[in-house]
């Protein structure tokens, strides 16, 4: 899910434009009456709320990545020869508590 997309706005809008087209969008989808398109939409906001919100996805990619093959096809295939790396076996456990 692109969340630029859920709301409408260029990948370059400022915080205000955001801001505007999430209130535009729970005005045309209210929880009530649209409650999965609500969630999407609250969900992509919160995702580009705030400037360092778009950072991190855009240096980071989707936090929701959790598939670790995809990781290991950051890594240069010269340097996986000794197996995964240590922060592969982070990711497959999930968030800590």
């Amino acid at each position: 899910m692109n969340p630029f997309e859920v709301l409408g706005v260029e990948t370059d809008a400022d915080d205000e434009t955001i801001r505007n087209a999430w209130l535009e969008a729970v005005r045309r989808f209210p929880p009530d009456t649209h409650p999965e398109r609500f969630a999407r939409t609250r969900e992509a906001y919160e995702r580009i709320r705030d400037r360092e919100s778009r950072y991190r996805l855009r240096t980071f990619g989707d936090p929701q990545m959790r598939d670790s093959s995809a990781l290991a096809d950051l890594v240069p295939a010269d340097r996986r020869h000794a197996g995964p790396a240590p922060w592969l076996a982070v990711t497959r456990s999930g968030p800590r508590e």
